[in-house]
């Protein structure tokens, strides 16, 4: 009976210091053990927040894990494991339900800044795509890709239908480096430059493609890549092209 009103007792601490200092003043292990004690209110969760962030090394990668991940965790069963991987979707539906109206892409460095939110964090490959209006407002954010080989998890025709679906002919693209700079590897170019072009071609437009890695980015309109590709353009659709105009490697 002590052992259990002393974990009341600590729950009611938490629960006060919360209130008094504010969720984002807590300590990462707290705020986990603030999570964790709706869901086990009758036990003491401070020893399985400390095994999750040791486990995991971060609040953050936390909550990015899988269910599959945290049921590994000595303490962590099927619905405790449901309960803690549903924030990462529950997060992302509140900041695209929140941001769709408000969020503009009007520069390189805001473009960035705004995937690297999204990207920088994730400990697997992800490619999103960012539908936008004709005043670079996002309409619609939706992931399309998952893995190591863009080229290879990526198909144009669903970006075009997406397109097509959220009513937008603009649209920017971004995928994460997790274990690597923000340097885009050949097969990114190659995959850019066909899609700049074969996007061209269908009256799309890719305004960027954004490299995240942690908190650093690379921009391909930053560097004037798509300038360049203008160019090599405008020379294969000339009368004097010996190619006739066509584009190798689309």
């Amino acid at each position: 009976m002590e052992d259990k009103n002393l974990h009341k007792n600590h729950r009611k601490r938490l629960r006060s210091t919360a209130l008094k200092v504010g969720l984002n003043n807590l300590p990462e292990h707290q705020l986990l053990e603030y999570v964790l004690s709706f869901a086990m209110p009758r036990i003491d969760v401070n020893p399985l927040a400390h095994k999750l962030i040791n486990k995991f090394g971060s609040l953050s990668k936390v909550f990015n894990a899988s269910m599959e991940e945290l049921k590994t965790v000595d303490g962590m069963g099927e619905i405790l494991s449901q309960y803690l991987s549903s924030f990462k979707p529950i997060f992302e539906i509140l900041q695209n339900s929140g941001q769709r109206q408000r969020v503009k892409l009007s520069s390189p460095f805001e473009t960035g800044q705004y995937f690297i939110a999204k990207l920088g964090s994730l400990e697997h490959e992800e490619v999103l795509l960012a539908s936008v209006d004709s005043r670079n407002k996002v309409v619609s954010l939706d992931k399309i890709g998952k893995g190591n080989d863009i080229s290879a998890t990526v198909s144009t025709q669903e970006i075009y239908k997406l397109l097509g679906r959220n009513h937008c002919t603009n649209f920017v693209l971004a995928h994460n480096h997790p274990n690597a700079t923000a340097v885009p590897s050949l097969h990114d170019d190659l995959f850019t430059k066909n899609l700049y072009v074969g996007s061209k071609l269908a009256g799309f437009r890719l305004c960027d493609h954004v490299i995240v890695s942690g908190e650093q980015y690379y921009s391909y309109a930053e560097h004037g890549v798509f300038d360049e590709y203008d160019k090599d353009l405008q020379t294969l659709r000339s009368p004097n092209s010996s190619n006739g105009g066509l584009w190798y490697g689309l």
